[in-house]
């Protein structure tokens, strides 16, 4: 029976915890790794409506391939993707980080994350908690 509750409740629970620790950090961690961590919830979320990063692409790219199937599950914008994909290039690139980046990333990654989870139905919610992250 235990094994049986593992089997079905891993990716589950793995997923929740990893979410948790990506929006709210369980240490300390540096800005850098503050603002990979919230790109991280993004590119989860957007793999949540099937958009996935594809390798060696940078952040802003992703976010404009993301643009045109966001638009599709709602009328509402996802508020301050471009930002924060901005951010994220920056320090992917080297060319800096401000406090100001930190605040952007953290805010508009928990956004984006909530935005496209209130806008999925039950079932592919349901799908979403099972996929492999």
């Amino acid at each position: 029976l235990a094994l049986l509750m593992l089997v079905v409740g891993w990716r589950p629970v793995k997923r929740l915890f990893l979410l948790r620790h990506l929006k709210f950090p369980f240490w300390q961690v540096s800005p850098t790794t503050r603002i990979e961590q919230g790109w991280r919830l993004v590119e989860i979320a957007l793999g949540d409506v099937g958009v996935h990063p594809i390798p060696g692409e940078d952040a802003c790219g992703l976010a404009h391939r993301a643009a045109p199937v966001l638009q599709k599950i709602s009328p509402i914008e996802v508020h301050g993707l471009t930002e924060a994909a901005d951010a994220m290039d920056r320090v992917r690139f080297g060319l800096g980080v401000t406090s100001e980046d930190v605040k952007i990333m953290e805010r508009f990654s928990v956004w984006t994350m909530d935005t496209i989870w209130e806008r999925l139905s039950d079932r592919d919610q349901l799908r979403c908690m099972y996929r492999e992250i």
